[in-house]
């Protein structure tokens, strides 16, 4: 159990230090920005979709033109996964982002990029409480303009990313019914060298380097029934700074609470707000386009997103979740807490066997030492 606490406390002091973005598509197992260490199992479905806002009124800065009417200014995007789990310990998700504002001549790409995304997870150890996962992200540029601003960078290029995943599971058996925490850690990469970057009213520049990111998420859930409270910690760090006249340049550090509520044993909604920890300036950007310097908006990222989410469990004919019940049921619950039962009496007879050999192991060796010194008073 020491070392439980250990590892779980490690995971709270790196997050702390440093925050980041989930870079690729959502799906699977996971958070609005933190993926779980678990994969879908052989043959399981989901379906995921996600819609997320910022809005303030762009009041004119100074004095305003004759012609100028103050209107609300918003920053919305929309995403859809599928899911599936191809083999044990390994699913694979493709997104597309289906609407993201751009603020460009166009408005909005509608469709945005399409994300594809291949983990290897479920690699459970220490007595099922820790799930690992690695995967693979690629993000294929579909969207008609990119170089937006007030979000994550998008280079127009072939983007690709890893991460890795570790959760933690205080009930190693029905892990969605009590305590869970999950760490991400992964590098992205923009692979926009030589890309033509599109800029707003202006002709396009050819990006000089490829800049690429190291990315962090921690995300803890304490489930209460129908309802599961959540917590994501996230963000990101440049290691290879992007060009002047790239948008959102900026290093991120945001906190998302979170609920989640589970209706149907099919369905599950989910609520959540990005509030911004780091600074809201520009940190690297200039001689682009800016908005908010004759308007009363966000200069860099909002300081607030709404998320909202739905999950759609697609399972086979004649099959439920195995990690989940009825627990309204009656009848269900009991049967649940018979087997919980049955499981920890299963674990602490594994320890008083343990317990038990170690005991023999002492009780051979004493046996030893007496029959030795008997010996040696005989021979005396």
């Amino acid at each position: 159990m020491k070392r439980v606490l250990g590892a779980v406390t490690i995971l709270f002091l790196l997050a702390s230090l440093l925050p980041a973005q989930n870079p690729g598509s959502t799906g699977s197992y996971g958070f609005f920005h933190t993926y779980e260490g678990r994969v879908l199992n052989k043959g399981h479905f989901n379906i995921y979709t996600n819609f997320n806002f910022y809005s303030t009124k762009g009041e004119y800065l100074g004095t305003p033109p004759p012609d100028f009417k103050a209107e609300n200014w918003w920053l919305r995007a929309a995403n859809l996964a599928f899911s599936v789990g191809i083999i044990k310990h390994l699913d694979v998700t493709a997104a597309l982002r289906l609407y993201q504002d751009t603020h460009y001549p166009n408005d909005y790409n509608l469709p945005d990029d399409i994300f594809l995304t291949i983990k290897a997870g479920s690699f459970n150890f220490v007595g099922r409480r820790f799930s690992g996962a690695l995967q693979g992200t690629i993000r294929i540029p579909t969207g008609e303009v990119h170089n937006y601003s007030h979000v994550e960078y998008a280079s127009g290029a072939l983007e690709f990313g890893f991460l890795g995943a570790m959760s933690y599971f205080a009930d190693p058996y029905f892990p969605d019914r009590n305590f869970n925490l999950h760490y991400n850690v992964g590098l992205w990469f923009h692979n926009e060298k030589g890309q033509d970057i599109t800029i707003p009213d202006q002709d396009p520049r050819k990006a000089s380097v490829s800049s690429s990111k190291l990315i962090m998420a921690l995300a803890a859930e304490q489930p209460l029934g129908l309802f599961d409270l959540r917590l994501e910690l996230f963000g990101h760090i440049y290691l290879a700074k992007p060009d002047p006249f790239i948008y959102s340049a900026e290093d991120l550090a945001a906190i998302t609470p979170g609920i989640r509520y589970k209706p149907l044993d099919w369905l599950s909604l989910d609520l959540g707000i990005d509030l911004r920890l780091s600074p809201g300036d520009r940190q690297r950007t200039s001689g682009v386009p800016n908005a908010s310097d004759t308007l009363d908006i966000p200069i860099s990222y909002p300081p607030w997103k709404v998320h909202a989410g739905l999950v759609f469990y697609i399972l086979p004919a004649g099959k439920s979740k195995s990690y989940q019940l009825d627990i309204a049921n009656p009848e269900a619950r009991k049967r649940l807490e018979y087997y919980e039962m049955i499981m920890k009496e299963s674990e602490k007879a594994k320890k008083v066997e343990k317990r038990v050999q170690k005991l023999r192991k002492e009780r051979e060796s004493v046996t030893k030492e007496i029959d030795k010194i008997k010996e040696e008073i005989e021979g005396g």
